[in-house]
């Protein structure tokens, strides 16, 4: 489907019977998913196809939309006893301070991701000039930390969420 604005005519035995207008403001991507796990990370997931897959650092694996700004993460790190997804989440946005000063978290929730308690942060910056989100998922599972989350504009990132990042988290587990 190309982007652009569309009108629709349905007739029914040759009377006009209604009219619509729609915009199409992304062309729709494959729909096919393909699953990625790590034993070594500790889970698996399913992405896109047609997403690039990173993974050549020993801790982390980037998945990025060739067609967008946005990437899906997740780092993975060993975390000593009694640390909380509290702390996992601190420690993770104070990494990314020095790169953008503008960060600013503009939500907190806690809640469940794959059976785990997580907390979800919410964050907004600046990159080359273009207003990003960062949607964080802090896990801590038998020691070891899960740094999980999308990043992109916040256009971008509307427009494909429900269509390829939540499938993504929803077919997501931890490998035991």
């Amino acid at each position: 489907i190309v982007p652009g604005a569309y009108d629709l005519y349905l007739y029914v035995d040759g009377e006009l019977l209604q009219t619509g207008s729609f915009v199409v403001q992304g062309a729709a991507q494959s729909s096919s998913f393909q699953r990625y796990s790590s034993k070594a990370l500790g889970f698996s997931l399913q992405y896109p196809a047609v997403w690039e897959l990173d993974d050549s650092d020993d801790d982390s694996v980037f998945f990025s939309d060739p067609d967008s700004s946005v990437m899906v993460f997740v780092v993975v790190s060993v975390e000593e006893r009694g640390t909380t997804p509290e702390d996992l989440a601190v420690a993770f946005l104070e990494g990314l301070e020095d790169d953008y000063p503008d960060l600013e978290v503009v939500d907190i929730d806690e809640g469940n991701f794959s059976g785990s308690p997580a907390l979800m942060t919410v964050a907004d910056f600046t990159y080359d000039g273009d207003d990003m989100r960062l949607v964080l998922y802090s896990v801590v599972r038998d020691g070891t930390g899960y740094s999980m989350g999308q990043v992109g504009e916040e256009g971008d990132l509307h427009m494909i969420t429900d269509d390829f990042i939540e499938p993504m988290w929803q077919s997501f587990y931890f490998l035991d």
